[in-house]
């Protein structure tokens, strides 16, 4: 359903050539894991091995081709589309804070993809997590906006002010790149 269905062979063997060629030092996977994992719960346990195997598999081959791997751990997702949560509570002050995502909505959304966090680990992978940037320790929950600028364009794709408000995630990755 993410993917490009038989094509994504081909897909994955492109880019790990243009990062061979193009001598990339760095790789950062994103995605919303959680959507794979849910995809393929539908199916069996064997479907998520079959995907945790391609990810490392993945991974193992950026890192012959010479680059060091991130992964970034998805973004908290809300229930409800956050630019329509804002119109909500301006116009008719409803308490939106049951739509938003709190830190057990966010444990449950990334489980299957914590699962792995070992095995991405002694792979050899750097996990950014952008979580914490957003979280909000007084309402116990995550930051949908600030003054009225949406972090999202809809429950979980980060706007231009989301991905702003996160841009300190990526210093690792800058620092590392700087030193080579």
């Amino acid at each position: 359903m993410f993917s490009l269905g038989n094509n994504r062979h081909e897909w994955a063997k492109a880019i790990i050539k243009q990062v061979k060629d193009q001598d990339i030092d760095h790789v950062i996977l994103a995605a919303r894991w959680s959507g794979h994992y849910n995809n393929l719960n539908k199916t069996s346990a064997k479907a998520i091995d079959r995907f945790n195997t391609y990810l490392i598999n993945t991974i193992y081959a950026l890192q012959d081709a010479g680059a060091v791997v991130w992964i970034f751990r998805e973004v908290p997702r809300h229930s409800i589309s956050v630019p329509k949560l804002l119109i909500k509570r301006e116009v008719f002050g409803t308490n939106i804070t049951q739509y938003i995502c709190s830190k057990e909505k966010l444990i449950k959304q990334n489980k299957n993809f914590d699962a792995m966090l070992s095995k991405l680990e002694l792979a050899g992978v750097k996990v950014l997590d952008a979580s914490d940037l957003l979280y909000n320790k007084d309402k116990r929950y995550y930051n949908i906006e600030y003054n009225g600028k949406a972090f999202y364009y809809d429950n979980q794709h980060l706007s231009k002010y989301g991905a702003e408000e996160l841009y300190g995630t990526f210093t690792p990755v800058f620092q590392t790149y700087l030193k080579n």
